[in-house]
């Protein structure tokens, strides 16, 4: 069972590049945010998505101070805030996620909500910083925002774990942020 929450949550987060993803009216305060400095961002994967990565044999494992988690039938990832600038519109996280098979890995990490553009930014394997989802609004239990992959993010994750399975604008999960 924990195997399977590493799979999705790495799938979660290759695709996110997080993985946060927050608007103004996205950001509240709780209990779960006692603790990290600045807040934290639930990133709840798409059920849909935890069965694909599943199925797909990707271990997924969170890096640095992220963790994975069972969330309301489905799985997430945490990520402590860094920062916040700009009146909430730009917010970094630290720590990451690891996804990988026997043949391909990739790590994001230190992931960039930016309300302004509407995206998530992920470092990509410690080379380049890359737009990983679109954010948009979100009715559902599992998270204020709806995070969608961007084409560039579903091409790399094509190419990389499962030929054809991903498209731009599908939806890979919901965050909400707990900023402080």
């Amino acid at each position: 069972m924990q195997r399977t929450f590493a799979r999705l949550a790495v799938l979660l987060l290759t695709t996110l590049g997080l993985v946060a993803a927050g608007l103004g009216t996205a950001t509240g305060t709780s209990a779960e945010s006692r603790g990290h400095g600045h807040g934290l961002t639930r990133v709840a994967i798409a059920p849909a998505v935890v069965k694909l990565v599943t199925k797909a044999g990707i271990a997924v494992s969170p890096i640095g101070d992220a963790h994975l988690i069972s969330f309301r039938g489905t799985v997430a990832l945490k990520f402590p805030i860094k920062r916040v600038r700009g009146d909430g519109s730009r917010i970094s996280h630290t720590g990451g996620v690891l996804l990988e098979t026997k043949n391909s890995r990739v790590a994001l990490k230190r992931f960039r909500v930016n309300t302004e553009r509407g995206v998530v930014s992920a470092l990509f394997n410690n080379a380049v910083r890359v737009d990983v989802f679109r954010l948009a609004g979100s009715n559902s239990n599992l998270g204020k925002v709806k995070l969608l992959l961007t084409r560039q993010a579903a091409k790399a994750l094509n190419n990389f774990f499962v030929p054809r399975a991903f498209s731009g604008g599908d939806t890979f999960g919901y965050a909400t942020i707990f900023a402080k």
